[in-house]
């Protein structure tokens, strides 16, 4: 098993913040269209982890043309506060066709345990995992258990090594945040 990159270190920053532009957001898709191609990976539909992973979708989907998307909710936290982690419960549950190949879009994975969920779902309901894009995954994620069900299957553009909030360009910006 091998992951299908190496991640991008994300810079550390000084500010409690660290707001990403658009640039970025372009980046990480073309790393993600070039990985699937390169690996020649297939997939039928896009399961989006609702709401970050909804805009990078769209413009995933845009670049691979794939027209089917299905979305997964999982209720992750009740504050605002950083790395808050709660316990994720599955909210909004898509169909899933047994057989069909899903491409698994995240914006970010601190723990991996919401990923974790929807894996689970799709392969219960007899769906296959073509593979996992996320923006960004803590450093935390890599050294988990949850990083070595799915290492073979992920594609991630950057590392965050820090405990800033992340805010991405489509977020409300936050005083104080440094741009990256």
């Amino acid at each position: 098993m091998k992951l299908l990159n190496r991640p991008a270190k994300l810079r550390d920053s000084k500010s409690k913040v660290t707001a990403l532009d658009w640039s970025f957001l372009e980046r990480a898709i073309l790393l993600f269209e070039k990985q699937i191609k390169n690996n020649r990976i297939k997939a039928d539909y896009l399961l989006v982890m609702v709401r970050g992973g909804m805009i990078p979708a769209a413009m995933l989907s845009h670049y691979l043309k794939i027209r089917e998307m299905e979305f997964y909710q999982v209720l992750r936290t009740v504050s605002d506060k950083p790395h808050d982690y709660g316990t994720p419960t599955p909210r909004h549950l898509p169909k899933i066709i047994s057989g069909k190949r899903y491409l698994i879009v995240e914006d970010i994975i601190f723990k991996g345990e919401t990923l974790n969920e929807g894996l689970k779902f799709i392969k219960a309901k007899g769906g296959r995992v073509a593979a996992v894009v996320s923006l960004l995954a803590d450093e935390e994620f890599f050294k988990s258990k949850n990083f070595q069900v799915y290492q073979d299957k992920l594609i991630c553009a950057y590392e965050c090594r820090h405990k800033n909030w992340i805010r991405f360009p489509w977020e409300k910006k936050i005083k104080g945040e440094k741009k990256i």
